[in-house]
């Protein structure tokens, strides 16, 4: 039922974006990778721009960022071949819809790891912060538990987190065994390898 509601909700929130669609101004890019977005002043036309690594871009557009640009209505992606990062800029309202899709993908894939046959040994997710994707809690047979799962969910929080251009890519996952007992909670941060 949780999985029902989160993914609705993320789903009624892209709807509402998306019938508040406004034309798009294009503006300059400095050349300049910026870490964070610009502070929402709250016009959906203000400047954000986000920096990303290449591998978390579509594969057909990893080569075509101009492609990418028309494909999602950025104003522009410019590849930085020493780090291997892609500065995006768009507006504000198109920096929303893209998080909420990273979100409903970010919730899908978590989700998904309960009929996944690799991890036996977990028996929900439990919740996703879906406010920010700063944590998520899981219970697992306490047994056969191995720190693999929260390191794929950890990755998966980051994603949405490196996409947000917040600065802040610090996530938890909580582990729980099946009497709600606290096993372990890991860390996770941009800098972890």
């Amino acid at each position: 039922m949780k999985k029902i509601i989160s993914l609705s909700l993320a789903l009624l929130i892209a709807f509402s974006l998306a019938f508040s669609l406004s034309a798009c101004k294009g503006s300059g890019d400095d050349g300049q990778p910026v870490l964070t977005t610009q502070k929402d002043s709250g016009s959906l036309d203000d400047e954000v721009k986000i920096v990303v690594p290449l591998f978390s871009i579509d594969e057909k557009y990893q080569n075509d960022l101009d492609g990418l640009c028309e494909a999602y209505g950025y104003s522009s992606a410019k590849l930085n071949k020493r780090d291997e990062t892609v500065t995006i800029t768009t507006n504000a309202f198109r920096h929303k819809l893209l998080l909420t899709r990273i979100g409903m993908r970010v919730i899908k894939a978590i989700y998904d790891l309960e009929e996944d046959k690799k991890y036996p040994y977990l028996v929900s997710v439990d919740e996703i912060n879906d406010d920010d994707f700063s944590s998520a809690t899981i219970t697992v047979k306490k047994k056969s538990f191995q720190d693999l799962l929260p390191y794929v969910i950890g990755q998966d929080l980051l994603l949405y987190k490196m996409y947000e251009g917040s600065g802040n890519y610090d996530v938890s996952v909580i582990v729980k065994d099946e009497k709600g007992n606290l096993i372990e909670e890991f860390h996770y941060s941009d800098k972890d390898k």
